[in-house]
């Protein structure tokens, strides 16, 4: 891939939706604003721009967590971090993390597809309530 005005333009989308997705809690935009990003501007496909949103969204969260681990719950005496829920979440998390990754590689590019479009309609019919 060279490096032309896709990619500057990309950087700077990805750089604004993690920003503003770390400021709203999302994790830096997650799959909404980053494989779209990765899809349309950088011209990725499906499946690659899946891959390297994962990466992007690590790495936000890791510095989202990072700060967030010095921070004070504002009423109560206790970090903000719930660790016991984190411990909870996590290997479900993990799980289905797994078997997604496990779709991915499976399932041909324009099922991927259908998937993400699908995912993305029924996303934002749940906002709207």
């Amino acid at each position: 891939m060279e490096f032309g005005w896709q990619i500057v333009l990309g950087t700077i989308v990805g750089f604004l939706g993690a920003a503003f997705g770390s400021v709203g809690g999302v994790g830096g935009g997650g799959g909404g604003i980053f494989v779209p990003m990765l899809s349309l501007i950088v011209g990725f496909d499906p499946k690659s721009s899946t891959a390297i949103s994962k990466c992007m969204i690590m790495g936000s969260a890791a510095s989202t967590v990072y700060y967030n681990l010095r921070l004070q719950h504002p009423t109560l005496d206790m970090p903000i971090i719930d660790y016991d829920l984190a411990l909870l979440i996590q290997p479900v998390l993990m799980l289905g993390i797994s078997i997604g990754v496990t779709f991915n590689v499976i399932f041909a590019d324009w099922m991927v597809t259908v998937l993400l479009i699908v995912l993305f309609i029924g996303n934002k019919s749940s906002q709207r309530q």
